[in-house]
């Protein structure tokens, strides 16, 4: 939704309404020259009013100007599909999984899980323009191997101290028991 507080609209700069065209200001009208895509421009003049306001009156708001196409794209969608795809082409480095205890786990206690991650930066251009950008990690998803997924989630989690190790926290999972087999 617009912020603005305003809504727009054109008319023609030397229009009087009705039909009827202003004869004087025909002759200084502003000259919408073919551009170079061949486009013919008309002149206009811009006008505003307050948004959602009861009776309000348009007011000149700017111009005269030349516009070229009265229904000009969207191009909202593109553009934000090429952000999209221009982020995903960054070299962002994967999080690191960390567990506690590591290599090996505690029987019948819980195993600890975080993520080791940081914001980083990459200085690209877009659409002709130098940008910066900064991947923040926001949300995580934990896999734990054995079908179980609990996210996305804020939550990266954190390590726990060494004599806390084996304490239940949200990102922690119960290993699996060992099944035995009788042959």
């Amino acid at each position: 939704m617009s912020t603005d507080p305003n809504e727009y609209k054109y008319e023609l700069q030397c229009h009087l309404g009705g039909g009827d065209f202003d004869t004087p200001c025909l002759a200084r009208q502003l000259d919408c020259k073919d551009r170079e895509d061949g486009a013919k421009g008309i002149p206009v003049m811009w006008l505003s009013r307050p948004r959602g306001v009861p009776g309000a009156v348009w007011a000149h708001h700017s111009g005269p100007t030349c516009l070229y196409d009265p229904k000009p794209e969207d191009l909202l969608p593109r553009i934000a599909a090429d952000i999209q795809r221009q982020f995903q082409n960054l070299p962002v480095n994967a999080g690191a999984v960390v567990a506690q205890p590591s290599p090996n786990t505690l029987r019948g206690a819980e195993t600890n899980f975080y993520a080791e991650a940081a914001e980083q930066q990459f200085d690209i251009t877009m659409f002709g323009q130098k940008v910066h950008v900064v991947a923040t990690p926001v949300q995580y998803t934990w896999n734990y191997g054995d079908g179980t997924v609990f996210g996305p989630q804020p939550s990266m989690g954190g390590p726990l101290p060494q004599d806390r190790w084996g304490e239940k926290t949200r990102t922690s999972r119960m290993p699996p028991r060992a099944i035995s087999r009788l042959s």
